[in-house]
């Protein structure tokens, strides 16, 4: 190619990149404005929940902190948030049932939630586990059971029927207990062991 033909291509590619910057440069302000507005509206039916909800309180006599932080956090990050309401203390009491305060291991909380579960001083799991990949899953009980004492128990809970490990994955046994219909939504508690 000529070099002034070549030239004026370098001319016409230059201008397009910067056609493209520009165009880069108003989608991305438009997203940004869209962003804001989002945050907005989420903050102000944040702040209308809460002041239903103190309102509640304030009628009942009751203090309800730890479904307003539930729901301020379920505000800010939605889907990393794997419950509908915070965890019940009696759900609470039967996860922690399950740990010998005698090990000598170290307590572990994964998914701590609002507090109630580790108020009653467990090693457990309230990550939502069975929303995630079985080997996802497996691989987290497993590199759990590396670093815990021989025959420390991972106590998991569960809204879902099923265990949230199959048996056919081997390597560990499985203990269920009783449908807790005391927390809403009814929930089970499951403990699993490295065999």
């Amino acid at each position: 190619m000529p070099l002034p033909a070549l030239q004026r291509f370098e001319r016409k590619i230059e201008r397009q990149i910067r056609l493209l910057e520009i165009s880069k440069t108003i989608i991305e302000r438009k997203i940004d404005r869209q962003i804001r507005l989002f945050e907005q509206k989420r903050d102000s039916i944040g702040k209308k929940i809460e002041s239903q909800i103190r309102l509640f309180e304030r009628k009942r006599g009751i203090r309800l902190d730890d479904e307003v932080r539930f729901i301020r956090s379920w505000m800010e990050r939605p889907l990393s948030i794997g419950a509908v309401t915070p965890s019940g203390k009696v759900l609470a009491r039967a996860m922690a049932r399950y740990v010998d305060p005698n090990s000598n291991g170290p307590v572990v909380e994964l998914g701590p939630g609002t507090g109630p579960v580790t108020e009653a001083s467990a090693v457990v799991s309230g990550l939502p586990l069975v929303t995630k990949p079985i080997r996802e899953r497996w691989r987290l009980v497993r590199d759990a059971f590396d670093l815990m004492v021989p025959g420390a128990p991972f106590v998991q809970f569960t809204y879902s029927v099923a265990s949230p490990l199959p048996k056919r994955l081997g390597g560990f046994t499985a203990e269920a207990s009783e449908r807790i219909w005391m927390n809403i939504p009814p929930a089970r508690v499951w403990v699993y062991r490295k065999s």
